[in-house]
């Protein structure tokens, strides 16, 4: 379906649909028939004001009547007055919605998430800890601690990690899984050593209150041998964290 939306107009089915994911409907919790509304205020702030244009307004309420005729919304208007008071979505078009809005059905999202770190389940008790937790967050329908692309990243670099055997250079690790010698240090080095530090439930001297010395400690107590293969050699030992 390809029609042309207004931003005000991407704007308010864009909040429906959070609104709707967000309720307890959408999660198969309620058994009630449930209605998901905002108020324009909640789009244009000024809606109801007393200095506002007028024109404005009646731009406005044109635009939230245009979605009413492609049956998306169904307005609801103050007794006697031409003044929107609610914009409700209309359930019976959501997958129009999505669609024109090209907006991921979040339990589409959600499912794709859960594959992915399903996937990378097997490889490594660290790996296996660190993806049930979010595959569990997933089920429960909280975000996951990390956006899927970044995620992914994250899996491979670990998998790697975890995985290696020699030595190799920080840089050459960025190349070999990122495809680019800077943004394993940019992006992803602190990322890696926290999960590794979270999930391998390794014990830490805590009295180290400074970050850095701590990340350091840790790493010396260690128990995955392989993985020290991925510090510099020719630098710090410790400076991959």
């Amino acid at each position: 379906m390809s029609l042309r939306l207004s931003k005000i107009q991407k704007d308010a089915l864009n909040m429906l649909l959070d609104v709707y994911e967000n309720s307890v409907t959408y999660k198969g919790q309620n058994i009630k028939n449930q209605s998901f509304a905002i108020k324009p205020e909640k789009i244009f702030y000024e809606y109801n004001g007393d200095y506002t244009d007028q024109d404005e307004v009646n731009q406005f309420n044109r635009e939230m009547q245009s979605l009413m005729e492609f049956e998306f919304v169904i307005l609801d208007y103050e007794r006697g007055i031409p003044v929107i008071s609610k914009i409700k979505l209309n359930t019976n078009s959501i997958n129009e919605i999505y669609s024109v809005l090209k907006r991921e059905d979040i339990t589409v999202k959600r499912n794709r998430e859960i594959k992915m770190y399903t996937q990378y389940m097997g490889v490594h008790d660290i790996m296996d800890a660190f993806c049930k937790s979010q595959v569990e967050r997933l089920n429960d329908y909280k975000d996951a601690k990390y956006t899927s692309d970044i995620a992914i990243n994250i899996l491979k670099l670990l998998k790697y990690v975890l995985g290696n055997n020699s030595d190799i250079m920080e840089r050459e690790l960025s190349v070999a899984v990122l495809g680019d010698t800077k943004l394993f240090e940019k992006s992803y080095k602190s990322r890696i050593c926290s999960i590794i530090e979270e999930y391998g439930e390794l014990e830490l001297d805590l009295s180290v209150l400074d970050k850095k010395k701590k990340r350091k400690q840790f790493w010396r107590n260690i128990k995955f041998f392989q993985i020290l293969h991925i510090f510099f050699q020719r630098k710090c030992r410790y400076s991959l964290c």
